[in-house]
């Protein structure tokens, strides 16, 4: 039994500070000039106000655990739509983040002025500074627009998109491909031949298995996935890179990038199950401590424009509506029932010891 990534994913936490504004942006990431107000030390500023002081701010930074492919995409699109300001993002595992932000924090520096964190507990971490008031409105144009009803979360925050893990093959090793939940405790699929997720990282993990055991219907189907002797990874694009390249053969924690992988001629397959797929939420929101706070709302916003969006589909279902190429619908996306820290240790040890014997 292997473990082979260090890498952590999902858990993140907020930093807190001192006033910011809300404003909007565009849905093409451009100036409309649209009349809609900002809130805070800006008192009614207009949009077009709003993106000049940006732009003299001339930086913005983000705070995100998603995977480079979708950093990239992002500084890319965000760097075309708003050329005068240059994006940051600090991208890491979860412990990482927890522990940059704590410094920031300690330090009074306040260097993000925008988050996009995953849901990481019952009560997420956005949710629970939202409800602190250490996040501000979201007032601009995309965040009044129909399509974009789904994805707020509530007036200071939204979902900027989902993610769906589902099954993954290799198409030279499984030629008939995977079909239920059963099929991963065929006998040549023993010894290392299927991937599967550490669950110590956060408590979405553990969630995501327990939601595997009910979908087999069978109460015995985790310890019997445990004698198939997987190798074990700590990040979902490590798995779908491991059944690309024939390392393993399938996975049940495998994101839409396979389809991404089999477009380049890798041979890999991918289906979401009816049941008990793993769905994970980010959600968005401009930081009360922004240093950038014009700045951190033209980002903010754009992150919900159709190019903002469409620059998820790598790997994730954008939140807003109508996304050109999209091949889920958010709406219709239910997240995985999230459990407790207490709970989720208890998980971590029971798998600890059917895996790791």
């Amino acid at each position: 039994m292997r473990l082979r990534s260090r890498v952590g994913l999902f858990r993140t936490v907020l930093v807190a500070g001192s006033v910011l504004l809300a404003a909007g942006c565009s849905s093409s990431g451009s100036s409309t000039g649209s009349s809609t107000p900002a809130t805070g030390s800006t008192g009614s500023a207009t949009w077009d106000q709003i993106v000049a002081k940006a732009n003299s701010e001339g930086s913005v930074t983000l705070y995100t655990p998603p995977p480079q492919t979708k950093v990239d995409a992002w500084t890319a699109g965000f760097a075309k739509a708003f050329p005068k300001i240059k994006l940051s993002v600090f991208t890491a595992s979860p412990g990482q983040i927890l522990a940059k932000l704590s410094a920031d924090q300690q330090g009074g520096t306040g260097v993000a002025d925008v988050l996009a964190l995953s849901q990481d507990s019952p009560t997420s971490a956005m949710a629970t500074y939202d409800s602190q008031g250490q996040l501000v409105p979201l007032t601009g144009p995309n965040f009044q627009l129909p399509d974009m009803k789904a994805a707020i979360a509530s007036p200071n925050r939204f979902y900027v998109y989902a993610t769906v893990f589902g099954w993954a093959w290799n198409t030279h090793l499984l030629p008939n491909g995977i079909h239920s939940w059963k099929d991963f405790l065929a006998p040549g699929l023993a010894n290392g031949k299927i991937a599967v997720w550490d669950p110590s990282p956060a408590p979405i993990l553990p969630a995501y298995y327990e939601g595997q055991v009910t979908a087999s219907g069978d109460p015995n189907w985790l310890k019997d996935l445990a004698a198939q002797k997987p190798n074990i990874y700590s990040t979902s694009v490590a798995m779908e890179n491991a059944v690309a390249s024939g390392e393993v053969a399938a996975t049940m924690f495998a994101s839409q990038r396979v389809l991404t992988l089999k477009s380049q001629g890798a041979p890999v397959d991918f289906a979401i199950p009816a049941t008990g797929a793993g769905v994970s939420y980010l959600e968005g929101g401009v930081s009360k401590s922004a240093p950038h706070p014009y700045a951190a709302q033209v980002l903010a916003n754009w992150l919900a424009s159709v190019e903002g969006q469409e620059a998820i589909e790598v790997t994730g279902t954008p939140a807003r509506a109508n996304v050109p190429g999209s091949t889920g619908e958010f709406a219709k996306l239910m997240p995985t029932k999230l459990i407790s820290q207490t709970d989720a240790n208890a998980f971590v040890n029971q798998f600890n010891s059917m895996f790791h014997k």
